[in-house]
């Protein structure tokens, strides 16, 4: 497959502008998107800052000239805290001054990310555009009018991150949906109950089209969306199935596994270098099964199992501080789960 163009104009009011970080868990990189036809547009996501993507930036705003001014960016949005989508705001915002920054606020963005947004002179100051902005007297979900042609709706997407926000574009019936779905395979997330619940939001949206952080626009929005939901639930049962073979191979029936080993076996035809985004998922999978009686840990080691504890929180960090990172490591590397064979009550 080719790379995609430096920018690309989609539709009358969207270009997408790659980031230029391709890599395995960016696919061919961080699309963000230039929202609007007239004067002042809106910016979707910054990249992760490299030097080159404001030159494309600038060459994709003198690409789009209108009939009064030429174009500056009046305003940006973050979809989430991770640095593939902020690190690009201190030079966009040192070349558009007066573009006013929105994000929703996250309790767990880790604090070498927050230096993203970070200049100098201090922290750009951010927007809450869930307190700040008017509501849709129809959907009391705040908008931002980009234009007379464009208008973005916000709408809460948590799970892949606690700050997760997709925005609808009202007058195309298109989402941009940062990380909650990408163009191609599947996301991360960090809490399985909210990311599956902002699934079901989004096919209540009923969209026509998605804009995703990661990959293709998606023209079968609703195929798309379904096809994740089931993904992640078959995902859930390839997880217990297997943790139950693993069980039942001990002599007894009775032993346990890692979540690498689990990984091996659900995942066994996914590249290698992937396993370890898979096992952050399988974790927070365990989590689940576990709250709902359907596993148990298996472990006496009372610091392994204080180590859980500390990851049971619907996020838990692993994407934070170096020790946030060595306890998720920890758990997946060594700590053994077994399948519940009778149902216990949910924790």
């Amino acid at each position: 497959m080719s790379s995609p163009a430096a920018f690309t104009k989609l539709s009358r009011r969207v270009t997408r502008v790659m980031g230029l970080n391709p890599g395995p868990m960016t696919l061919e990189g961080t699309n963000t998107y230039l929202v609007g036809s007239g004067h002042r547009r809106c910016l979707v996501d910054t990249a992760e800052g490299l030097p080159q993507y404001l030159e494309v930036l600038k060459a994709a705003l003198a690409a789009s000239p209108t009939s009064d001014a030429k174009p500056e960016i009046a305003s940006i949005v973050l979809t989430h805290w991770h640095r593939d989508h902020v690190g690009g705001v201190p030079h966009v915002k040192e070349a558009f001054p007066n573009a006013v920054l929105y994000k929703v606020p996250s309790m767990c963005a880790a604090a070498q990310h927050e230096e993203a947004l970070a200049t100098n002179n201090g922290l750009i100051s951010l927007v809450d555009p869930m307190t700040s902005l008017p509501k849709c007297s129809s959907t009391q979900r705040p908008f931002l009018t980009v234009d007379d042609e464009s208008t973005l709706e916000f709408v809460l997407t948590p799970g892949h991150t606690d700050d997760h926000v997709t925005l609808k574009l009202v007058e195309e019936n298109a989402l941009f949906t940062g990380d909650c779905i990408l163009g191609a395979g599947s996301s991360v997330f960090a809490c399985y109950a909210e990311y599956m619940a902002s699934l079901e939001t989004l096919k209540e949206l009923q969209p026509s089209l998605l804009y995703p952080g990661h990959g293709p626009v998606v023209e079968d929005a609703m195929g798309r969306i379904m096809e994740q939901i089931a993904h992640r639930g078959k995902r859930e049962e390839q997880i217990l199935s297997a943790l139950k073979a693993l069980s039942a191979a001990s002599s007894n029936g009775g032993g346990s596994a890692t979540i690498v080993e689990i990984v091996g076996i659900v995942y066994r035809d996914v590249p290698q270098h992937l396993h370890p985004a898979a096992a952050y998922n399988v974790l927070h999978n365990m989590k689940k099964l576990l709250r709902d009686g359907k596993c148990f840990v298996a472990s006496s080691d009372e610091e392994a199992a204080t180590k859980l504890l500390r990851a049971m929180g619907d996020y838990d960090g692993g994407e934070g501080t170096t020790e946030d990172v060595n306890v998720v490591t920890n758990i997946v590397r060594h700590l053994k789960w077994g399948a519940v064979q009778h149902a216990r009550p949910s924790l």
